[in-house]
């Protein structure tokens, strides 16, 4: 027996509903493994990016093929109190290194970027899953 449109329809809403929830439960739930936050610098070292009681702003930007990767302080924190102010306040260096494509999506798909090249990962995701939703995009 064929599938009425109305019926069809809103089984279409349903899967984009169910792939939507799926994507921002993905992104939500993937810093909750210490592993994600290990990566590795186009020089082979590795960088625990795991927050040193206080939470990391881990945020990239394109330089050349590679990213760039700036993880320690928020941006406006630096901007206000300068790199040096931040190191008093918060005691710690702001980690400071390149990957290489792989390594940034990698990042990305586990949920370690709060930024990418200035937008935040997290609203971008949200956009994403409002237009599954629409059916404005396929997943």
């Amino acid at each position: 027996m064929p599938i009425k449109r109305k019926n069809k329809a809103r089984l279409e809403e349903h899967v984009r509903i169910r792939l939507a929830i799926k994507d921002v439960r993905k992104m939500l739930v993937a810093d909750n493994h210490p592993g994600n936050f290990v990566c590795t610098d186009t020089d082979g070292a590795r960088h625990d990016l795991n927050p040193p009681g206080s939470s990391y702003y881990i945020n990239s930007k394109p330089e050349g093929s590679l990213h760039r990767i700036i993880a320690g302080y928020w941006p406006d924190e630096i901007a206000e109190q300068g790199i040096e102010g931040c190191r008093q306040s918060r005691g710690y260096d702001p980690i400071d290194f390149l990957v290489d494509d792989i390594e940034h999506a990698r990042m990305l798909r586990d949920g370690v970027l709060d930024a990418v090249d200035g937008k935040n990962v997290l609203e971008a995701l949200c956009e994403r899953a409002e237009a599954l939703l629409r059916g404005q995009r396929e997943n």
